[in-house]
């Protein structure tokens, strides 16, 4: 994985230990605008999980211009994924094959941005609901699958009213319902 610094951190534009990871985990991942993809957000718990790329998002070049939060607070953009080779092993590789789902080791390249308080990454959220409610609507409480059918708007304005709540990183992935990454 590397690691693009500013100019003036030392080592600027080094190659970082993939186990050194500048990172606290949990991340959080805004995706870019790519069409039907558009406010995205998803969450990498660990390095592992933030090396690996589902086939689609590879291709689609979902992870280019994504913006990474970390629990710390700091913020970083990826410029650049590079595909190291198919990710698991060869049962998992096989498995993957039938099912025609391939997952590769990736490499990114990063570049430190502002960071921002807890308050602006809960607005952003509550602006990623909001401008695709469609991604975030229960589909089985919508219908009544588990009890009376509930309105969507409603259900919406709970899901904002938990991320306003949350103190936490980890109440913010709880309560936004976020998903992890492929």
């Amino acid at each position: 994985m590397s690691v693009n610094r500013t100019a003036d951190e030392p080592d600027a534009g080094a190659s970082s230990n993939p186990n050194d990871l500048p990172f606290k985990w949990p991340v959080l991942g805004f995706g870019r605008d790519v069409g039907v993809w558009s406010d995205t957000l998803i969450c990498f718990r660990n390095a592992d999980q933030f090396r690996t790329c589902g086939r689609h998002s590879y291709e689609d070049g979902r992870r280019v211009g994504m913006v990474l939060f970390d629990a710390s607070g700091r913020s970083w953009e990826i410029t650049a994924v590079r595909k190291l080779g198919t990710a698991g092993s060869i049962g998992k590789r096989i498995l993957r094959w039938l099912i025609r789902w391939t997952v590769f080791n990736i490499e990114v390249d990063i570049a430190e941005a502002p960071s921002v308080t807890f308050d602006e990454l809960k607005s952003r959220i509550i602006q990623t609901i909001d401008a695709n409610p469609l991604k975030w609507r229960d589909e089985e409480a919508l219908a009544g699958e588990s009890g009376p059918p509930r309105d969507e708007q409603e259900m919406l304005d709970e899901l904002k009213d938990r991320v306003r709540k949350a103190r936490t990183i980890d109440e913010l992935i709880k309560g936004a319902e976020i998903i992890d990454a492929e």
